[in-house]
């Protein structure tokens, strides 16, 4: 059995992504948000969408490696429309690091018109789902 320079270069390619994928998996953490938090309202997703959604960057390293999934992120979003927190579902611990930190660096920049309360602006949570595919 022989085996191409091809074959060769896409192994290599495909171990390099993974020592990539490891090494970027802990620059950084999403940590979960508290279960409650004071002064904030729960929503769902179909009574507050997102006014302005930015796409995230698919990390090279895992389209490469065909590291795929959904991240779905817990936000707090601001009287202003702004994500105040972001954190981690239960569902983050199954995905690489690389793919949570990339969701939620974009999620970061999403805007929602404020939710109003009594006629007031009030700060509300809710879920994103965030999906790489290759």
């Amino acid at each position: 059995m022989s085996v191409s320079n091809s074959d060769m270069s896409q192994s290599a390619a495909a171990a390099l992504g993974l020592v990539l994928l490891s090494n970027l998996a802990a620059a950084g953490t999403v940590p979960k948000l508290p279960r409650s938090i004071t002064g904030v309202v729960e929503v769902t997703n179909a009574q507050k969408q997102p006014t302005k959604i930015v796409k995230p960057v698919y990390p090279p390293a895992a389209r490469q490696a065909w590291i795929q999934g959904m991240v779905s992120l817990d936000v707090v979003v601001g009287k202003t429309g702004s994500v105040e927190m972001l954190g981690c579902d239960d569902y983050c611990s199954m995905l690489p690091q690389i793919l949570i930190e990339s969701a939620a660096a974009a999620v970061r920049q999403w805007k929602w018109d404020p939710l109003l309360h009594a006629g007031k602006p009030v700060r509300f949570r809710t879920k994103v789902a965030v999906s790489f595919v290759p």
